[in-house]
């Protein structure tokens, strides 16, 4: 199609021929996926249509928002100070709204190891409140 992929002409019109070709498919139902912005049009239309057609986000879109709902969900809490004990500020700030995805997945994973080691630290060291056998679990998990 020869048109602007915003225009929602092109979205209606890219909705009802995956329509027409999912009857002559004998499919009952539609799947298609775009991208964030092209999806909230799409998403309107099909309501506003009743198409039969399931709008999905690509995988890569849908880890990329849960990052950056973490980010937000997370902001105050220090994260991002940790963070730029490894990345710079401008990094960072890219990592917390999603856009930094590898970035973003690896210094996640360094918070997470971190506070499984503090966390391990305090019940190991707090030999009391644990039984032996726990210890050693824990001791091998840790160790792990």
């Amino acid at each position: 199609m020869d048109l602007n992929p915003n225009d929602l002409s092109c979205i209606y019109s890219t909705l009802m021929f995956v329509e027409q070709q999912a009857e002559q498919l004998n499919m009952e139902t539609v799947c298609i996926m775009f991208d964030q912005p092209l999806w909230l049009k799409m998403v309107n239309i099909v309501l506003s249509e009743r198409m039969n057609v399931v709008c999905r986000l690509g995988g890569f879109l849908v880890l990329m928002s849960y990052l950056g709902a973490v980010g937000t969900l997370m902001a105050g809490s220090g994260l991002t100070d940790a963070l730029q004990t490894c990345y710079g500020s401008a990094t960072v700030s890219q990592m917390m709204s999603g856009k930094a995805y590898a970035k973003a997945v690896r210094g996640h994973m360094l918070a997470l190891s971190a506070l499984h080691t503090l966390l391990l630290h305090a019940i190991v060291n707090n030999n009391q409140a644990v039984s032996a056998e726990m210890l050693d679990e824990l001791h091998h998990l840790y160790t792990k």
